[in-house]
């Protein structure tokens, strides 16, 4: 547990801390810009089935192609926030969008691997996946390195490093939003 920044419990649950449903509706009514994590936060208070049309465009967009659409998808079926939780789905869809760059979807990618949520636990795909984030500035990714190297051994580092580098030669350098 204490590899992770936070092993299943991503850093998206603190976002209600920030923001109540009634606030984000007062902003958006007052003609307020949101943030884009606050946008995102309304997008995962809104259950399909109210507003479920917010859901339906995500899966649209991820399926068009968009990493930040599969990557906030990833997001919903880790969570089960308006969709079934469903680590085997996160994993399709945080992967699909960190191969295109996303470096979010990378880290979470490493944090699944870490936890074993929807895939066998390996530190060295964790490993691999936090590095490619790192090297594009992710700072959790960067600390989540440094942690989970005191849990591996040289030669394991040495394989985590070799299967980053064969990783980062099939992922795109900057995602295009589609």
């Amino acid at each position: 547990m204490g590899v992770l920044l936070a092993v299943k419990k991503f850093w998206w649950k603190k976002a209600p801390q920030f923001f109540s449903l009634v606030e984000l509706m007062r902003s958006i009514t007052k003609g307020h810009q949101l943030p884009l994590y606050g946008m995102f936060l309304l997008a995962m208070l809104v259950p399909s089935g109210g507003f479920g049309q917010i859901g339906q465009s995500w899966q649209e967009r991820a399926e068009a192609g968009s990493p930040f659409a599969q990557n906030n998808l990833g997001i919903m079926y880790a969570q089960g926030e308006g969709v079934p939780e469903n680590d085997v789905e996160a994993i399709k869809w945080f992967r699909l969008a960190a191969e295109q760059g996303h470096t979010g979807a990378q880290y979470s990618l490493g944090v699944m691997y870490a936890a074993g949520n929807g895939v066998s636990q390996s530190y060295i795909i964790a490993y691999a996946w936090w590095n490619i984030a790192a090297m594009s500035g992710h700072k959790n990714a960067s600390r989540n390195l440094l942690v989970i190297e005191r849990r591996l051994e040289p030669s394991e580092i040495e394989k985590a490093q070799a299967l980053s580098l064969e990783l980062s030669k099939t992922i795109q350098q900057k995602p295009e939003e589609k």
